[in-house]
């Protein structure tokens, strides 16, 4: 499986150069925002999976998979008092993918087995996945006394400090705003 960002897109988004330590820790941040993501919008496009005995109480005809798209079931099983029995392949069917819909035909807690299918991984996501993990680590590579500073100019018998804009929508605050609500635009709505 593949992260949606590298520890290099972080960099060139800090518009920095990371030692190696600090690609390390850019590399678990790509990792935790790839996860974030996918909890998020219900969808995964880190390549085929495989989710194993994932648990349903099937008190209807529908079940509705956590991680879309599904490519295959694998398998379902349902509760009895004789423990977890396998339920013939005949007595479930994907009937769409896309949104991840199961028509079960039986009752009861469930657990389903499936493979989710390969999607390529929108550019608004890719981008929305490296200025989230950027703001992540950005206030672990800037030392807590320059954080807020755009600059530091020191000239003959002065120093000149410059600000960043608290206000501006290109602050690490506003963007990483905008992320978020890219990364919730991708969020798959389920209608049972």
């Amino acid at each position: 499986m593949s992260d949606y960002t590298t520890p290099d897109a972080i960099a060139q988004a800090l518009n920095t150069t990371f030692t190696p330590a600090q690609e390390a820790e850019a590399l678990l941040a790509a990792h935790a925002v790839t996860e974030w993501i996918d909890d998020r919008t219900g969808r995964t496009w880190q390549g085929p999976s495989t989710i194993t005995a994932e648990y349903h109480d099937a008190c209807s005809v529908k079940l509705w998979m956590r991680t879309t798209p599904v490519a295959t079931i694998d398998l379902v099983e349902y509760f009895s008092s004789d423990g977890w029995i396998v339920v013939d392949p005949s007595a479930y069917v994907l009937v769409d993918p896309r949104s991840g819909l199961v028509a079960y035909y039986g009752a009861g807690p469930v657990r389903v087995s499936y493979t989710t299918a390969s999607e390529t991984l929108p550019a608004p996501l890719e981008r929305a996945a490296t200025q989230i993990a950027a703001d992540m680590l950005s206030t672990t590579l800037t030392p807590p006394e320059l954080q807020g500073v755009e600059s530091i100019a020191v000239g003959q018998n002065d120093i000149n400090v410059k600000l960043a804009s608290t206000t501006s929508s290109a602050s690490p605050g506003g963007a990483t705003f905008s992320a978020i609500a890219i990364v919730h635009s991708y969020a798959r709505g389920v209608i049972a």
